[in-house]
């Protein structure tokens, strides 16, 4: 489960990083962001897919959710997701 690996690299590193170990901290907050951009696609695809469902296009809340998930996909550089979601 991503979600449980997740967690434990980034308690692991916070251990470190309390502990003043840096080094080791980093390695471990690294091996958790490649998983968080292995799994934030997945997760913003799944969320506008439930908005997009649920509520009728020009609602408030779905606006905001294609705002939040383009922020998120310019965090992690794919600036194409980010001009379709503008799009929308």
């Amino acid at each position: 489960n991503f979600a449980e690996v997740l967690s434990f690299y980034q308690k692991v590193a916070d251990f470190f990083d309390h502990m003043g170990k840096g080094s080791k901290a980093i390695s471990f907050y690294s091996k958790a962001l490649e998983i968080m951009e292995k799994i934030l696609p997945i997760i913003i695809s799944k969320a506008l897919n439930i908005d997009d469902k649920k509520l009728p296009p020009d609602h408030p809340d779905l606006t905001s959710t294609y705002g939040r998930a383009g922020n998120a996909y310019a965090e992690i550089q794919e600036y194409s997701k980010v001009i379709e979601l503008s799009e929308k």
